[in-house]
């Protein structure tokens, strides 16, 4: 539709203006154009046409009605690639200016399946004793169990998380492997050093004696010999030498330490899952 000034002011274009008469003050009124009340009634009747709507004259509501009916027929409802309308669905309200609020949502709702969640205050019951007592909370949820590796009630298992820490999966470390200890051992092994005794520090020990015989050679006077057998009237007893040469030697040295705890410092939390 376009501006349709009043007579005689068309090259105003739309700064033309309009104004009232008043006789007494002898101000004529703008003289109105046909097309200024022909071209905004057929706007308005091609609106209340488009909505399938039939123009009466009784019914002052119909382009109302008809702009309502035109947006919710062209304007398609809004999804995750194209936008639109959204309308109010359960627990979704839509205030009167159109503020969206929700209301009466389980939070336990939305958490996904398979996805084990640690929590404060968790206790158990239920159908077989490990369906979560939320916190807060009375009556056991079947959907939801301990991940103590037992079934998931849906024809699997839950992981057994009780006693351990999540690992993030890996080439090494495979998804649903498990492993580690809470508590490690320290071996000792080592060589002392060399050490040498003394003559003081070996053992004890005595060597056999033997004795001898002096007596004149004959064959050579002046001389004398000895000898282990005959008369030992002139003989006396002989030792040997020590014996011992009081070398270096090693000693070996084993041992193994006690158990050590390798957890860190932690806080205990009941690991929970959804299956259903």
């Amino acid at each position: 539709m376009k501006y349709a000034p009043p007579i005689g002011q068309e090259a105003q274009g739309e700064e033309a203006h309009y104004v009232d008469g008043n006789p007494e003050l002898g101000i004529l009124g703008s003289p109105v154009p046909a097309a200024a009340i022909e071209q905004g009634q057929r706007e308005l009747l091609h609106v209340i046409k488009q909505a399938g709507l039939t123009p009466s004259s009784e019914d002052l509501t119909q382009l109302f009605r008809a702009i309502g009916k035109l947006i919710s027929d062209k304007v398609p409802i809004a999804t995750n690639e194209t936008v639109g309308l959204v309308k109010g669905g359960a627990n979704i309200d839509i205030g009167e200016d159109g503020t969206i609020s929700l209301t009466g949502i389980d939070p336990w709702s939305v958490f996904p399946k398979r996805v084990p969640i640690a929590v404060d205050g968790v206790t158990f019951g239920g159908s077989d004793g490990r369906r979560a007592i939320m916190p807060g909370e009375s009556e056991p949820r079947e959907n939801w169990v301990k991940c103590d590796g037992g079934s998931d009630g849906q024809g699997g298992s839950v992981p057994n998380l009780q006693g351990r820490f999540i690992l993030g999966a890996s080439e090494d470390h495979k998804a649903g492997s498990t492993g580690g200890s809470e508590t490690h051992a320290h071996s000792l092994t080592g060589t002392v050093g060399d050490t040498t005794l003394s003559v003081e520090q070996i053992a004890g020990h005595t060597h056999a004696s033997y004795g001898s015989r002096y007596g004149q050679n004959a064959s050579s006077p002046g001389s004398q010999f000895a000898s282990d057998s005959g008369d030992r009237s002139n003989g006396g007893t002989q030792y040997t030498k020590a014996t011992g040469g009081s070398l270096p030697h090693t000693h070996d040295l084993t041992g193994e330490s006690g158990e050590a705890l390798s957890l860190p410092p932690y806080y205990a939390l009941s690991f929970i899952m959804r299956c259903a």
